[in-house]
């Protein structure tokens, strides 16, 4: 094994070792996200859980254009954040 094979061999590792950290670094930044949007659901939920009964109702109407009679699914998107 000469001079030649180990400058690549560490060459070829020193690349996987980037490679790895950029990788890394996506994964971390993906979880991070995940884990800020799941901290404001929560965080939504819990003031929502704060409210008293009529507040709750005044706030439902409110994302619905003033109308309380808002369905079941659209309930269910909202409180997953895809609507509103």
């Amino acid at each position: 094994m000469g001079l030649l094979d180990i400058q690549e061999r560490m060459e070829r590792l020193e690349r996987k070792i980037r490679d790895l950290e950029t990788d890394w670094a996506g994964q971390y930044d993906k979880f991070h996200r995940l884990n800020m949007r799941l901290a404001k659901r929560a965080k939504a939920l819990e003031e929502a859980e704060e409210l008293p009964e009529p507040a709750r109702e005044d706030r439902a109407g409110a994302t619905n254009g003033g109308r309380g009679d808002i369905s079941p699914l659209a309930k269910q998107l909202l409180s997953r954040g895809r609507l509103g």
